[in-house]
Formats: C-alpha cells, sequence, structure tokens
C-alpha cells in the first residue's frame, strides 16, 4: 500500500516545506509531505519504505537544499513516481 501524509509546519526553514495540498488538513498549507510504502495483509502490517516529497521550489534552489544537507544528487520527483521506486520489486 501507497499513501501520502502531510505534516503540518510554521515556518519554511524545515526541510521540504512549502505551501501544498495536504488532506490531513484538507486545504493548502504550510506542510510537509510524506510519501510511505506499507505491507498489508490479514495477519499485519508493516511500514517498508518512506520518502519525504521535495517541491520543485525546492529542487530549484542549491543554497536552500545545501542548508539543509539534502545530497546534491537529488533531483525533482513527482509522488507518483516516489511511489513507484518504492514499489519497485526489482530494488529489492
Amino acid at each position: 500500500m501507497i499513501d501520502e501524509t502531510g505534516f503540518l509546519k510554521q515556518g519554511k526553514a524545515s526541510c521540504g516545506v512549502g505551501r501544498q495540498y495536504t488532506g490531513s488538513a484538507g486545504k493548502i498549507t504550510n506542510c510537509q509531505i510524506g510519501v510511505f510504502a506499507s505491507y498489508v495483509s490479514r495477519h499485519g502490517h508493516a511500514f517498508i519504505d518512506r520518502a519525504l516529497y521535495l517541491p520543485k521550489a525546492w529542487t530549484e534552489d542549491p543554497e536552500r537544499m545545501a542548508a539543509v544537507h539534502v545530497p546534491e544528487a537529488t533531483r525533482f520527483a513527482t509522488k507518483p513516481a516516489i511511489a513507484l521506486a518504492m514499489a519497485d520489486v526489482t530494488a529489492f
């Protein structure tokens, strides 16, 4: 199972924070978005992966990325692209 969750934030210093839609608040607000992958069965569930979504405003600003220690090679990826990479079973 793949899901995204928003984390409401004040200010703009936290990595990936920006004005974006989050279902947690039901509106566009200042937040971070996390993409999560879980294994789910009738026996239970377990988290298997997670990633922080970085909006283009972040990935297009190398100084901002460096200030919060994001690896230099990090590029913009949509939330569906992040989810597909997590679901790629050939990566395991």
